[in-house]
Formats: C-alpha cells, sequence, structure tokens
C-alpha cells in the first residue's frame, strides 16, 4: 500500500505538475494575447479622444468667428443704413441703436465723433481718442479690438466698430462693446463629462475669455489665477513663443502639463481674429477615461485568473467574456440606440477585402433641423426619433447596415448593383417615415442623404467626408433629398467660401448690377414691364453667375443686404426714368425667402418710398413658390403689409412642384408666374392640359398670369390660344443692361 500510496503520491505530483504546467502556459498565452488586444484598443481609444479635443476645440474656433463676423456685419449694415439715411444727429441715433443691445448681447452700444468722444446707450460720454480702434475707425476699417478694462473695472470688453461716411469721409464710428466673458457662453467642451474648459487668450498671454466657472475678481480686474492652464501659461514663457509660430500639425498643438498633481491634456489654435488663439483643455484623467476603466478591468481580470487552480481556466474564460462584451460596449455601441458606432465601423472598414467593398456605398443622413424639433417638441421626442431610425432601417433594409455617429447622424452601407437601386432604398426609408407620420406613429421629419461609392476611395474618412460634402450640398432643399458625391462637390465649396469672403466689398465698390428681362403683351407685342435681376460684375469686368453667388448669398443670409441693393437701384432708375420722359413699365423685384423671418425688409422698402417718392404702382414683389410650404404662415403676413402699402405681389416658380392648392387658395396673390419647366415641355399632351388648367385656375382665382422662359413661335401661339397674353423669355428679349433697357423704352415710346 505504501508502495503504491508513493506511486501515487508521484503520479498525482506529476498530474498536478502538469496541469499546473498546462494551466500556467494557458495563462501566460493567455496574458499575451490578452495584453496585446487592449493595448492596440486603448491605443485606439487614446487616439480618439485626442481627436474629439481637437475637434472640440476647432468647432469653437468656427462658433468664435461667426458670432464676431455677424455682430461685424450687424454693425456695418447698420452703419450703411445711417449713411443712406444721412441723419447724424446723435441723440437720435442712440435711441435707434439702443433697440440691438439686448437681442446681439451687447454691453452697450453708441456713437464716437471725430474728436474721439464716445455717446453710449448707457448715457455715457467717454473719451477714447487714444485707442486703436478709434484710430483705425477713423482710417475706414471696420475691427474688433483688443480687450480693455471697462471705465467702471467691472468688466473686460470688446470694442466692436464700423465707420460710418458721409461724402467719402468718415464722419463717425458705429461702435458696440462686447463683455469679453461672454465669449465663454459660446465655447463649450461637450464631451470628458463636463470636465473640460475653454480659453482665449492673446500672444502676449493676456487672456480673452476665461472659462465660465472661472470667477471674476472685481478688486483686482482679473480673472482668477488659479485656473491650472492660466498658471501653467503664466510660468511658460517658451509657450507663447509656441503658440505665435503654431502650425497646423496635430502633434505640435498639444500641449501637457501638470498642475496640483494634475495632469493635463490642451489643444490650442489661432482663431483668425487679431492674434487670439483658442485653448482647449481637459484633465488627462478624463480624456482616456475609457482607458482607465480598461486598466481596472485588466488588474481584476488577472486576479480572477490567480484564484484558483482547478478553475483557472473557466474563471479566464469567463472573466474574457466578460470584459470584451463590457468593452464592446463602451467603444463601439451607442448609449441612446444601443446601435453600433462609428469606431465599430472604422474596425468594420478596414476588414472589407477590395471585393466585399464592391458594389457597395456609404450613405451619411441626419434629421433636418433636428434643433428645432427639440426644441419645439422636447429632447424625449427628439430621442424617440434617433430610437424609432434604426428600427425602421432594419425593418425596410434588413440585408444592410447601419451604424450611428454623432447627434443625429447616421452612417449606412447600402449593397446596391447600380445607383437607382440606392435611391429606391432611399425612397423606401423615406416612404415609410412619411407613412407612420401621417399614422401619427412619429413626429415629422425630413432627412437628407449623402452618397459615396466605397469603391473609389481608400479610407473611411476620405469616403465619409465625400459623402457628407454631398449630403451639405442639398441640405435644407425641400426639392432634393439625396446627393451622389463627384469632384464638382469640393469645386462648389471653394467657390461657395470664396463668393462668401468677396460679398462685402463687392457690396461697398457698387459690383452688383441691377438688369431689366422685358415683359411683353404677346397680343400686341408691346412692352408691358419687366423684372429685375441682378448680376455682379467683378473688379476685372466679367460677370459672376447668378447661380453661383445667389445660393451662397441666401445660405449665409448677405441676401438681406443684396435685396436691399437691388431695391435701392430700382428705385433711382425709375427717378431717371421719370426725369428722361419715359414710359415707367412696372417692375417685379425678387424677394428671398430668407426675408420670411426678417420683415425689416417692408420698413426699409416703406422708408425707401418716402425718399425716393416712388408710386408702389411702379413696382410688384415676386415670391418664390417653394416659400408657400417652408413659411407660409409668414409669407402671408409678409404678402399682406406689401399689399397695404400698394404693392402687387406675383407667386414665381409656379409649377416647381412643391405647392399645394391649399396654400395657394389662402395666399393672396395677385400674379401667377408660369416656371420655364412648364412652357419648355408645351407639345407635350399631358403637360398641355395641366398647363390650360394652371392658366383656368389662376383666372378663376382672379390672377394675372406671366409665361416665364417663352423661347419659341410655338409656344407663343399656345399660350395665347389658352388665354394667357403676358410673356417673358429670349424670345422676345434676353435680360439687358439698364442703359439697353431705357433704349429700348425710347424705341417703344416713340
Amino acid at each position: 500500500m505504501q508502495n503504491i500510496s508513493n506511486f501515487n503520491k508521484k503520479d498525482k505530483k506529476k498530474l498536478g505538475f502538469s496541469i499546473a504546467l498546462l494551466l500556467f502556459s494557458i495563462l501566460i498565452f493567455t496574458v499575451i494575447i490578452f495584453f496585446g488586444y487592449n493595448n492596440r484598443l486603448k491605443n485606439m481609444i487614446r487616439s480618439e479622444a485626442k481627436l474629439t479635443l481637437k475637434n472640440v476645440s476647432s468647432q469653437n474656433v468656427i462658433t468664435l468667428n461667426h458670432d464676431i463676423l455677424s455682430k461685424k456685419q450687424l454693425l456695418q449694415a447698420l452703419a450703411s443704413q445711417i449713411q443712406q439715411n444721412k441723419d447724424f444727429d446723435i441723440p437720435t441715433l442712440l435711441k435707434d441703436l439702443e433697440k440691438y443691445v439686448t437681442p446681439y448681447n451687447f454691453y452697450d452700444i453708441g456713437i464716437i465723433d471725430k474728436d474721439g468722444f464716445c455717446y453710449t446707450s448707457l448715457d455715457k460720454r467717454i473719451y477714447v481718442g487714444g485707442y486703436d480702434y478709434y484710430k483705425d475707425g477713423m482710417k475706414g476699417i471696420s475691427s474688433i479690438s483688443e480687450t480693455y478694462l471697462s471705465k467702471d473695472k467691472t468688466r473686460f470688453l470688446n470694442i466692436f466698430t464700423a465707420p460710418i461716411y458721409v461724402d467719402n469721409q468718415v464722419e463717425m464710428i458705429l461702435a458696440a462693446s462686447y463683455s469679453s466673458k461672454d465669449f465663454s457662453s459660446l465655447l463649450n467642451i461637450t464631451s470628458f463629462d463636463g470636465h473640460g474648459n475653454t480659453l482665449v487668450i492673446d500672444s502676449e498671454g493676456t487672456i480673452v475669455s476665461a472659462p465660465t466657472n472661472t470667477n471674476y475678481d472685481r478688486t483686482t480686474s482679473s480673472y482668477d489665477k488659479t485656473d491650472p492652464f492660466y498658471r501653467f501659461l503664466q510660468n511658460q514663457n517658451e509657450m507663447l513663443q509656441a503658440l505665435q509660430n503654431a502650425t497646423p500639425s496635430i502633434e505640435d498643438n498639444y500641449i501637457y502639463f501638470d498642475y496640483r498633481n494634475e495632469n493635463y491634456t490642451a489643444y490650442y489654435e489661432k482663431t483668425g481674429i487679431n492674434d487670439w488663439y483658442l485653448i482647449s483643455y481637459v484633465p488627462t484623467q478624463y480624456l482616456y477615461k475609457n482607458t482607465r476603466i480598461i486598466n481596472q478591468t485588466i488588474f481584476w481580470g488577472i486576479v480572477l485568473l490567480y484564484s484558483g487552480v482547478l478553475i483557472m481556466g473557466i474563471l479566464s474564460f469567463r472573466a474574457y467574456t466578460k470584459y470584451q462584451k463590457k468593452i464592446s460596449s463602451l467603444a463601439f455601441v451607442d448609449d441612446l440606440t444601443h446601435e453600433k458606432n462609428y469606431e465599430y465601423l472604422k474596425l468594420y472598414f478596414n476588414n472589407m477585402t477590395p471585393s466585399q467593398k464592391k458594389n457597395k456605398s456609404l450613405v451619411v443622413f441626419d434629421i433636418d433641423k433636428f434643433k428645432g424639433i427639440n426644441i419645439i417638441y422636447g429632447t424625449d421626442i427628439g430621442d424617440s426619433i434617433l430610437q424609432y431610425i434604426p428600427k425602421i432601417f432594419k425593418k425596410v433594409l434588413p440585408f444592410d447596415s447601419l451604424f450611428k455617429y454623432q447627434a443625429d447622424i447616421y452612417i449606412a452601407i447600402l449593397e446596391h448593383k447600380n445607383q437607382n437601386e440606392i435611391i429606391q432604398k432611399i425612397n423606401s426609408i423615406t416612404q415609410r417615415i412619411d407613412l407612420d407620420a401621417e399614422r401619427g406613429i412619429i413626429t415629422p421629419f425630413k432627412l437628407s442623404f449623402g452618397i459615396c461609392s466605397l469603391e473609389k476611395f481608400d479610407t473611411l474618412h476620405s469616403i465619409y467626408t465625400n459623402a457628407l460634402l454631398a449630403k451639405t450640398e442639398i441640405k435644407g432643399n425641400r426639392n432634393k433629398n439625396f446627393n451622389f458625391f463627384h469632384e464638382q462637390n469640393k469645386t462648389n465649396l471653394i467657390e461657395s467660401q470664396q463668393v462668401e469672403s468677396k460679398f462685402n466689398e463687392a457690396l461697398k465698390n457698387k459690383e452688383f448690377e441691377v438688369w431689366y428681362q422685358p415683359k411683353y403683351n404677346m397680343q400686341t407685342n408691346e412692352i408691358c414691364g419687366s423684372e429685375a435681376l441682378v448680376r455682379w460684375r467683378n473688379n476685372d469686368g466679367n460677370l459672376i453667375s447668378p447661380g453661383i453667388f445667389i445660393p451662397v448669398s441666401e445660405n449665409n443670409g448677405q441676401i438681406i443686404q443684396l435685396d436691399e441693393e437691388v431695391i435701392s437701384q430700382v428705385f433711382q432708375h425709375i427717378k431717371e426714368m421719370e426725369a428722361l420722359g419715359l414710359d415707367v413699365k412696372p417692375i417685379s423685384i425678387n424677394l428671398s425667402r430668407v426675408h420670411l423671418e426678417h420683415f425689416m425688409i417692408v420698413e426699409r422698402i416703406q422708408e425707401m418710398i418716402r425718399d425716393y417718392a416712388i408710386s408702389p404702382s411702379n413696382l410688384s414683389f415676386e415670391v418664390t413658390e417653394s416659400a408657400l410650404l417652408e413659411k407660409n404662415e409668414q409669407l402671408n403676413t409678409m404678402v399682406h403689409q406689401l399689399k397695404e402699402i400698394g404693392f402687387e405681389v406675383d407667386i414665381d416658380d409656379y409649377g416647381t412642384g412643391v405647392s399645394t392648392l391649399n396654400s395657394l387658395a389662402f395666399s393672396d396673390f395677385n400674379t401667377l408666374k408660369l416656371d420655364k419647366s412648364f412652357i419648355d415641355y408645351i407639345g407635350n399632351d399631358k403637360m398641355n392640359i395641366i398647363i390650360k388648367s394652371t392658366i383656368a385656375l389662376a383666372q378663376e382665382l382672379n390672377m394675372k398670369i406671366i409665361a416665364e422662359g417663352v423661347e419659341t413661335q410655338e409656344q407663343v401661339d399656345f399660350l395665347l390660344n389658352n388665354h394667357c397674353y403676358i410673356a417673358q423669355g429670349y424670345y422676345f428679349s434676353k435680360p439687358l443692361d439698364k442703359q439697353s433697357y431705357f433704349s429700348l423704352l425710347k424705341q417703344s415710346y416713340k
């Protein structure tokens, strides 16, 4: 027994040693794989966290620039208005300007005279003759100043200025002060559990705007010096040099520093405003929060692995499985929709073979005016829509893939044989949404889609960016909700930015011209009116197509200034016609749909009517048909106001496919203009019936009717036979510049 016992002991030792060695080998192998995988995942999360910090900073730069630009444009517009009104009585001006203080969050607004005295809406008289912004203003420069301490030493201010001219000389300066600290309300760190902050400084290290939670010390007239980045910056002179020599390199723009045993990561970049820099920073532990969770999970995983011998393999497997699910959920699943996110899409894409990418396209789509939905209906409704989209997508397109990106942005991978199949799939989604909205299942909303093929580009970033560009180009277009990427998208974006940057200078230099396209009575072949059209003649003498600058100005709001310039020139031309003894034919002027949210145009028209002593009977205003569905209530209000003054109001481009009979019935228009898209199809049996019905409808509603884009005798004969007598188009005359139009009027008068 002893021998057997001894043998059993030896055998047990060997078996135990073998098992222990096997388990140890498995453990070592598992740990190697385990840590290798996690190191890769942690590096990926770290890179994404740094990129998030950079993206937040870049977005804040855009927001800061947009806010400052809008305020500068407001002051320039007000200065231009003062010049045109020629009323330079300072108390009167201050009374009129005071209404802009609260809506635009100014501290105060004022007028600076030539002697350097500033008269403000707060009833103060301050000498500012020694400040650079006064000197620049007297040179005709609109600007935003450096940061100055207010006279009462209670706040720091930045001064916006715009010169006011009399006979091409600066007569006075329009100035508005803005609390520097208020810039902070525009700058948000939306990630990192609220632990991030944003700081704006100049190249000398002076704070322009500190974080919103930084205390202002009224006794020393300065910001709280305990802010960690501020303390670090004051003690690092070389950092100022780095800011002054900042380059676009991502690595060069990251800063790492310690303060009170806390490590921080910051990203800085130039704002493009004066010599200001925007710095976004966050404690590194929150930047790499997910990494910390990974480290904790690894530690407990190892403890579990060493907690037993016989059950080591089982516990290791369970711990790894549990860990893997947890990390996957954190890194690859959206919290709200529980759908795979962009991080998962990157892994998915990187593992796709060329053959798997064939006949597949990436589709980026989001919800139009989603912020408005959240404001009107509440965030609970907004969240329900975000959760509804994946459910419908899976029902309608069960064999395609969907990924949730940021906010209301989704990315889909659609398989297809051709472009038509992609369009059919997109239409199937939108039709299902419309059907559920009609049934009351979901709040109505509209999606915009941008599409880019997976085969034509190598990286996911380039494919996503291209699809995003395509979507941006049609965003807000009621007639089109999808767009395929092509290289022209990038060209269009560059052209739009160039046009936008040159607009104000072009307006100042009188580069915009009003041309006229005559309207003819087809029964008598006589001129009975005209439509005012705007042309941009560049300083080199070449014309810029309205198809380029009109959409850009509508998107950025510059169309308001442009329409006012057109109206002003038309009024001047009417006075010239009267002075020359010409028979003034009624002129129609287009109003952008942007004015539906800016009724100030009606007041300006009234002012100009008085200034020029123009009869409203000489004018009518045209509103595009697409405005009927977008802002019907606002449209009716503006139409009513214009008609009260004595103008006629026309509905332009009728027939483009978005208006309804109900909208037409309840909108009090005088004239209906048939769009060229109708006229081009005269001769088509079905279209002939539609045009005849439309003409009859207009006549039943006691509306005049005008045909646009008439180019052939066949079209003229058809329109006359169906009781449409007024037309414009190349058959009669192309658009004419002012002198050519005046000459045409002289000939017709004779």
